[in-house]
C-alpha cells in the first residue's frame, strides 16, 4: 500500500447511483454519479454497464493510482452477496481495474455512512422501512426491511397511505358512500371507487410506489376529516419505526442517545419524527436526537473500503 493508493466506494439504487474514491488516508480524490445499480430490479447487463462507466469515471480523474478495493452498496441486496450472486452481478464488470470487489445491500454502507464508520443505529423510511445498527466493522443488524409483501414496512410511506386506503374501505362499507379519504385517494387514482385502487396498486409496474407516493398529498391535504385521520395514522407509523428500532438497542442508560434518521417519511415529515421521539423516550426513559446522516452511503461504502484495508478483510465476510 502506498500513499497514492485508493479505494472505491459506490451508493447503488434502483434509478441512479453514486460513487467516491478516497485516498488510503480518507482524502476524496473524486466522486461522480451514474445510473440504477440493482440487477434484479433491471438486469444484469445495465448493472455491469452502469458500474463499468461509473468506476471509468472515477479513475479518469484519478489518474494512473492503484485501486485496492471496491465496495458496492446495492438495493438488490439485504446484507451481503451469496457466491451465485457475486458470479452473476459482476459478469461482464471490468472487475481488473476495481481490485477486490465487495457486494452488500444499500442499508449496510448507509449505516456505515451514517456514524462515520463507528458503531451506530439508522433507520430508514420511505416507500420502504427498516432499521439497521452498525455494532463493529462486519457486524451488522437489521430490523424489518421485508417489502410490501410480507406486512408492508411498518412506518413506511407505503403503509402509512395503506392504513388510510383501509379506513377509506370499512366507511364506504358502512355508510355506502365513499368518506373524505376514499374520495380524496379515488381522485389520486383517477378511478370512481376504491376497487380500482387495489387492482392498480396489484396490477401496475408502479402501483406500489404510487400508493406510497400518495402519503405526500395526504400529509398535505386540509380536508379536515382527512387531517384527523391522517394525524393519528402519523403517530402509529412514528410508533411502528421505534418498534423497528427496539430490538437493535442494547443498553437502557440515561445518557442520550443519537439514532440518525433516513427517508421522506422522516425527513420531511415532523410529526412522525415527534412520534418517533416520544415513543423511544417513553421506553427507554431517555431523550434522543434524531440527526440526519454525517455522510451519504458512498462515503459509508469508501469507509468499509478503507477498514477493509487497515484491519483483516475477513471480519467483513
Amino acid at each position: 500500500m502506498t500513499g497514492s493508493d485508493y479505494v472505491i466506494g459506490i451508493d447503488g439504487g434502483g434509478t441512479r447511483s453514486r460513487g467516491v474514491a478516497l485516498r488510503v488516508d480518507g482524502k476524496v480524490l473524486a466522486s461522480t454519479r451514474g445510473g440504477a445499480l440493482n440487477f434484479y430490479a433491471t438486469s444484469q447487463a445495465l448493472f455491469a454497464r452502469n458500474l463499468n462507466e461509473l468506476v471509468e469515471a472515477l479513475q479518469s480523474e484519478v489518474g494512473e493510482s492503484r485501486c485496492l478495493r471496491t465496495v458496492v452498496g446495492t438495493a438488490a441486496l439485504f446484507y451481503q452477496a451469496t457466491p451465485e450472486e457475486r458470479a452473476m452481478a459482476l459478469e461482464a464488470v471490468k472487475s481488473d481495474s476495481m481490485g477486490d470487489i465487495t457486494l452488500v445491500g444499500d442499508a449496510v454502507t448507509a449505516v456505515s455512512g451514517a456514524g462515520g464508520g463507528r458503531e451506530t443505529i439508522l433507520v430508514i423510511a420511505g416507500t420502504g422501512s427498516i432499521a439497521v445498527r452498525l455494532v463493529a466493522p462486519g457486524e451488522v443488524a437489521f430490523s424489518g426491511g421485508l417489502g410490501p409483501m410480507l406486512g408492508g414496512d411498518p412506518g413506511s410511506a407505503f403503509w402509512m397511505a395503506s392504513r388510510a386506503l383501509e379506513l377509506g374501505q370499512r366507511h364506504f362499507c358502512r355508510e355506502g358512500t365513499h368518506g373524505a379519504l376514499g374520495r380524496l385517494l379515488c381522485e389520486f387514482f383517477e378511478t370512481t371507487d376504491i376497487a380500482g385502487i387495489v387492482s392498480y396498486v396489484h396490477r401496475a409496474d408502479d402501483g406500489r410506489a404510487r400508493l406510497a407516493s400518495a402519503a405526500k398529498v395526504l400529509s398535505n391535504c386540509q380536508n379536515s376529516d382527512v387531517i384527523r385521520a391522517w394525524r393519528e395514522i402519523e403517530a402509529r407509523a412514528g410508533r411502528a419505526l421505534a418498534d423497528l428500532i427496539h430490538p437493535l438497542v442494547r443498553e437502557r442508560t440515561n445518557e442520550g442517545s443519537i439514532i440518525y434518521i433516513a427517508g421522506s417519511v422522516l425527513t420531511q415529515n415532523e410529526r412522525v419524527r415527534q412520534a418517533l421521539g416520544a415513543a423511544l423516550s417513553k421506553v427507554y426513559d431517555r431523550d434522543f436526537s434524531l440527526e440526519c446522516p454525517e455522510y451519504d452511503a458512498a462515503m459509508g461504502a469508501g469507509f468499509m473500503a478503507l477498514q477493509m484495508e487497515t484491519s483483516s478483510a475477513e471480519k467483513w465476510l
